[in-house]
Formats: C-alpha cells, structure tokens, sequence
C-alpha cells in the first residue's frame, strides 16, 4: 500500500463527538513477478476511499469497520484479477 491518507482526528477531550464521511483514503499495489528473473509480468494500482455509507462517530470501531470494508473490497479484487491471469 501506498500514500495511505488517515481522515481520522486525535481523541478528543471533553464531550465534543465528531463525525467522519471518510476515514482515509490509500492505494493498492499488486504486481506479480517472475520468480527467477523477477520481471513484473502484471502490476494493479487501485486508489479507493474508506467511506461509510452515511456519517458515522469518530472511534476506534467506525474506523475498524471501515478499514476492513475496504480490505474485503481489495481482496475481491484481487481474486477476480487473478482469475482473469489465470485464464490467459
């Protein structure tokens, strides 16, 4: 991963609540390389926001939540692509 952006602020002290429409933001590398001349043979950048679905409280879970979303968004990704090499 790559220019990871965090939307997320410090705790806050007192009783203030702040609410997030995006928790950050990062860029997926993948590359596939040959293992004796380590030539890239295929390589994916995909840049994509953690964002939930409607304004959640800043916390330790929203952020959590969000973060394995978009880890789960990544994984099917790169299961369809490998699918797709896989029938070259």
């Amino acid at each position: 991963m790559i220019d990871i952006v965090s939307a997320v602020p410090p705790d806050t002290v007192g009783r203030s609540r702040i609410y997030l429409t995006r928790v950050g933001e990062a860029t997926l590398v993948l590359e596939l390389r040959d293992s004796t001349s380590n030539q890239v043979l295929a390589r994916s950048l995909d840049r994509r926001g953690a964002d939930p679905a409607w304004p959640a409280e800043a916390s330790r879970v929203t952020t959590l939540r969000e973060v394995r979303r978009l880890a789960r968004t990544w994984a099917r990704i790169l299961v369809k692509r490998l699918d797709q090499i896989a029938e070259l």
